[in-house]
């Protein structure tokens, strides 16, 4: 099954030249589901562990955010700062995206990583 990719601003080193902009998406998230979106992300199955890190783009000293992981729930994948920046920076999700978590419980599903494909 082929993923669909959430998260990966433009901006990022690692991100899509055709994705969203970070910087427009900034303080777009209004739903007061927020705490367990952020959970949702965090509780993703690991799919790629990157040797560097992640740091937040939007300081000035762009501090460390944490190990770069690539995570899913076996239909969606994003990025392990994608928490950290719905947390500090209020950053959007796609619709699509929050219906699949809302549908989902709110509770990460159990993931078959070999059948995956980015």
């Amino acid at each position: 099954m082929k993923l669909i990719h959430v998260g990966f601003f433009r901006e990022l080193p690692y991100g899509d030249d055709e994705g969203p902009k970070l910087k427009e998406s900034l303080f777009n998230f209004s739903g007061a589901d927020v705490d367990h979106v952020i959970a949702y992300l965090k509780s993703g199955a690991t799919f790629i562990v990157s040797p560097g890190v992640s740091r937040d783009h939007l300081s000035n000293d762009h501090e460390v955010i944490g190990t770069l992981v690539l995570l899913t729930d076996g239909k969606f994948l994003w990025s392990s700062d994608l928490a950290f920046y719905v947390q500090r920076y209020r950053v959007s999700i796609p619709s699509l995206f929050l219906a699949h978590m809302e549908i989902n419980g709110w509770r990460m599903p159990s993931v078959d990583i070999s059948t995956l494909e980015m």
